[in-house]
């Protein structure tokens, strides 16, 4: 985000000072199920995000704290520091991302999803103390340009209005109470609508708003120029198809995505621009219909975040296909990325820009992808082992591993590996491990990775070695392409695979013979360790 100019220097050093005495944030520091939730950031290297142990057990009415963390390497190590205060999240499957928006090293807020309401939070200090924004009414969405935040809030009174009355509020930056407050010119609807409120801020005065959508009517798009005191309503391109986001790249360069859900993440959606304001659009790519799997921005239900250069727009894809697709010529053509472990099938992710052109996506279960080109990405470390139940994790150095009960299945094959502690003290193992086929004596890359798989509340089971001759067994498969793949494809001799539970937990082995498999054309994938 902006940095507050005139402090941003001194709190930087301080605020970054300051976090170096937070302990490192291990896979076990909230729980077996420890992961990073949301993330921004505030300079090109340093960072904050929403921690949580969001798959501990697998009741549903288990109930998890959220805690700060920062990062001053973008991404590839975090510490962890204080609790903040949202409301707990429920185990075993946040979909509700809650979001984290610094405006400069010491000062940023924390919230829930938006469009769910529920209160805004502030910190001045860097997370050590937080109090709520004291907006009237119930928040509906939030936005910040440099060192103003806004909120929207609906005034409803009484239970079961159809609309409600809206205001925006402005504040100074770490400020509890508002500046100024002005009412909208039209209520917004009450209750559960179809797609939330978004807010767009364009500068410390100047903000769009469109409010909360249902199915069959055009949305309402409202400007102010002047925090509030006065609006003009945006003619709506989308017309009945709900508008799903408003991208600003300057204050009247902005993008319109439509979106309509039929269900399973399907339906007509279309790409608008206007270069002034919004007083006229031009269609980028036309309303059409998203079928199963369709995975294009405009076509399918994806949230789009700019570069911070504006040279690059993000798409993260809700559709049941999931994934991560990006455009480099303001959304006309559309690249998906294609690595497997990029895939949510339809579940809630987010991306934060840093530097020029970097940034980071975090997937539903706690993987964190970067960019530093805006085009190619790999994922970051997982975080770093820590003691279950005092216990060390396993390690290639007292661990072996070996391969059992090979058979043949379904074009391919599947079989066991088999972990042996070797060492006079326990260690433990965690999650299903990512699998890497390799070529060579270098270990060469071969295809992409096995995907995570399992229900949720079940991927983080954490098994113990114990010590001198403790076991556990990972069942592992590979999957045959599902056609026969061309006479001219890569074909690669895949001699052995690694096997990795997170860092410093990396083991290899070799296959008991070599496999030639084109390049992309077979796949792998491992279950829960046991």
């Amino acid at each position: 985000m902006v940095v507050v100019a005139g402090f941003a220097n001194l709190a930087l050093a301080t605020t970054v000072g300051a976090a170096q005495h937070w302990p490192l944030l291990t896979n076990v520091s909230l729980g077996t199920g420890t992961q990073i939730d949301a993330v921004d950031f505030v300079s090109p290297s340093l960072g904050y995000a929403i921690a949580s142990n969001s798959y501990e057990g697998s009741s549903k009415r288990v109930t998890e704290p959220y805690y700060l963390v920062s990062t001053t390497d973008q991404g590839t190590r975090w510490r962890l520091g204080p609790r903040v205060p949202l409301p707990p999240n429920i185990a075993a499957g946040p979909y509700r991302v809650p979001f984290v928006d610094f405006v400069s090293p010491s000062i940023g807020y924390v919230g829930e999803q938006q469009g769910v309401g529920g209160d805004l939070q502030v910190t001045s200090d860097a997370g050590a103390r937080w109090a709520k924004l004291r907006a009237p009414g119930v928040e509906e969405a939030f936005a910040v340009a440099g060192a103003t935040a806004a909120v929207v809030t609906s005034l409803c009174h009484r239970a079961g209005e159809p609309t409600c009355p809206a205001q925006l509020s402005l504040f100074h930056a770490g400020s509890l109470t508002p500046y100024a407050s002005h009412p909208l010119p039209r209520p917004a609807p009450a209750g559960q609508s179809s797609l939330y409120p978004a807010l767009t801020a364009l500068g410390p005065a100047t903000f769009v708003f469109v409010d909360a959508q249902r199915f069959g009517r055009p949305s309402t798009i409202l400007e102010t120029t002047n925090g509030g005191a006065a609006w003009r309503q945006i003619p709506d391109p989308c017309g009945k198809v709900q508008v799903n986001q408003l991208l600003a790249e300057s204050s009247s360069r902005w993008l319109l995505a439509c979106w309509q859900d039929e269900g399973m993440s399907q339906g007509p959606g279309g790409l608008w621009r206007t270069l002034n304001s919004g007083v006229n659009w031009s269609s980028i790519r036309d309303t059409a219909h998203a079928g199963p799997g369709l995975t294009n921005v405009g076509v399918d239900s994806s949230v789009l975040f700019y570069s911070n250069d504006h040279r690059i727009i993000y798409g993260t894809v809700f559709s049941p296909a999931g994934g991560l697709e990006y455009s480099v010529d303001g959304g006309r053509r559309w690249t998906f990325e294609p690595d497997p472990d990029m895939n949510d099938g339809g579940a809630a992710e987010s991306l934060a820009p840093f530097g020029s052109s970097g940034a980071v996506l975090v997937e539903l279960h706690g993987v964190l992808f970067r960019t530093r080109n805006g085009t190619s990405w790999s994922a970051l470390p997982g975080l770093v082992p820590g003691r279950y139940r005092g216990d060390p994790v396993c390690r290639a150095g007292t661990v072996s591993l070996s391969q059992v009960g090979r058979v043949r299945d379904l074009g391919g094959w599947k079989e066991s590996l088999e972990f042996t502690n070797n060492s006079d003290h326990a260690c433990y193992l965690y999650g299903a491990p990512e699998i890497q086929m390799v070529a060579g004596p270098a270990r060469r890359t071969v295809g992409w990775p096995s995907p995570y798989t399992g229900s949720y509340g079940t991927v983080t089971k954490y098994v113990t070695l114990s010590a001198k001759g403790g076991r556990a067994t990972v069942k592992l498969q590979f999957f045959a392409p599902g056609t026969r793949p061309p006479s001219g494809c890569d074909q690669t001799s895949v001699t052995g695979l690694t096997v990795t539970f997170g860092p410093g937990s990396v083991f290899s082995v070799r296959l008991p013979k070599a496999v030639t498999l084109c390049r992309q054309g077979w796949s792998v994938q491992s279950l829960q360790v046991k």
